[in-house]
């Protein structure tokens, strides 16, 4: 598919992974590989997405609360509680600079 780091590609493997393609778990592991751990704020580390969009569009269809992979498992959270951190990443910029 072309598309590295998080974005809304995690939706797309979670149709791969029911639609029992072959190959799913390696193409995805691979996909891990490529995540960008950030920390713009104190206490708002998580895999980075510039667009808010990439961190929603999945959470729109998939109740991701407690789910984990081990990427996410060593880092010690979710992928709800990742994008909760992106959105209020997203917050506090836009308050830290209004004009730009």
């Amino acid at each position: 598919m072309g598309w590295i780091g998080y974005n809304e590609a995690l939706f797309l493997y979670v149709l791969a992974a029911g639609s029992g393609m072959e190959n799913v778990e390696k193409g995805y592991r691979s996909w891990l590989q490529s995540y960008k751990w950030y920390t713009p704020y104190q206490g708002l580390s998580h895999v980075a997405f510039p667009p808010l969009f990439g961190h929603q569009f999945s959470q729109a269809f998939i109740d991701f609360r407690g789910i984990a992979d081990d990427y996410m498992k060593e880092k010690g959270m979710d992928y709800f509680e990742n994008s909760r951190r992106a959105t209020y990443v997203q917050r506090q910029y836009a308050i830290d600079n209004p004009k730009n």
